[in-house]
């Protein structure tokens, strides 16, 4: 289902810095698509792990038939919430976790979600219309209005396209892509001269991305870091470049540390926009006492948005958006 929309090498630049499957992807052959290079890793480790499959059947026969302390303990291995097991495969270079576990962590992971994510591939690219980025947009939110997932989603969507809109940046950088809906929403607004560097570790979303990317005509605008955020953070310092627009949106507990990081490498540019999303719900606790603390009153203007969380008409949540003074 990704073919059709896959852009051209030329198209999708992947920058595959500071994970540690690096090495497994360039190891694969030069004529495999950029795109689909990180898609055919997971399949590869998937397919080279027929005892993961048969842990899961040990599971629930266990969960079935032991005695009830053991049953326990194999409904809570089963059970685990996924979004666990996501930080834990996404960020397991950070946590150094052996090699064994982060593999068994990864396909977890894929063996659960390839449903959900073929469902929305499928229904997405099916309900819009190539080259039209509102068209993709529209289909997206349709799809999880009935099926919620983690995207900015379409109420908090028009904030974040009143600041683009507002900051006509020429160098945006968003922490946390996820499936690309963001990707796609800010692309949209930009000039033909701007560029927005897309930063998120997750290959299977790395890929989603750039089918919807394509499929809405924005690839020119785009350039993938396939990569942790201050890694990509630290190379921005060693290139030049200076970000004008910054949106926040992957890991909660990352979002104060990799906002004074980029604070102390230099890289914002005077006058950059902060934007920063689920500050309320799930919550980011520490980033909201900063910067409406003294410390970051004394760098930043902060205006605090009220709203509700992505594809829910009853849960608060919070945008923050700062601009460097």
């Amino acid at each position: 289902w990704l073919k059709p929309f896959c852009p051209q090498p030329s198209e999708c630049c992947i920058r595959d810095k500071g994970r540690g499957s690096v090495s497994s992807l360039d190891a694969m052959p030069a004529n495999i698509h950029p795109v689909m290079r990180p898609l055919m890793l997971h399949m590869e480790g998937f397919s080279q792990c027929p005892w993961h499959l048969a842990i899961y059947g040990v599971l629930v026969v266990v969960a079935a038939f032991a005695p009830i302390y053991l049953r326990v303990i194999a409904a809570v291995l089963l059970l685990s919430p996924l979004y666990i097991w996501k930080q834990l495969m996404d960020y397991g270079s950070r946590l150094k976790f052996p090699p064994l576990a982060s593999y068994f962590i990864h396909n977890t992971l894929w063996f659960f979600s390839k449903g959900y994510f073929e469902t929305f591939a499928e229904t997405v690219m099916q309900n819009c219309k190539e080259g039209d980025p509102d068209s993709v947009i529209k289909a997206v939110d349709d799809f999880c209005w009935k099926q919620p997932t983690m995207n900015v989603g379409d109420v908090k969507g028009k904030i974040l396209d009143e600041a683009v809109m507002q900051k006509k940046p020429k160098v945006v950088c968003e922490l946390g892509s996820f499936l690309g809906y963001s990707t796609v929403r800010i692309a949209r607004l930009l000039d033909d001269k701007a560029k927005l560097h897309s930063v998120d570790p997750s290959a299977l979303g790395l890929t989603m991305k750039c089918a919807l990317v394509s499929m809405a005509g924005q690839s020119s605008k785009v350039v993938n870091f396939f990569g942790f955020s201050d890694v990509f953070l630290k190379q921005c310092a060693e290139d030049g470049t200076k970000i004008d627009f910054l949106f926040i949106d992957h890991v909660k507990e990352l979002y104060l540390a990799d906002l004074k990081l980029a604070i102390d490498l230099g890289v914002l540019a005077p006058g950059a926009m902060v934007v920063a999303d689920n500050v309320l719900t799930p919550g980011a606790p520490d980033y909201k006492a900063w910067i409406l603390g003294e410390e970051g009153c004394k760098l930043f203007t902060t205006e605090v948005k009220r709203t509700l969380l992505e594809y829910s008409e009853t849960v608060p949540d919070e945008v923050l958006i700062s601009i460097l003074k």
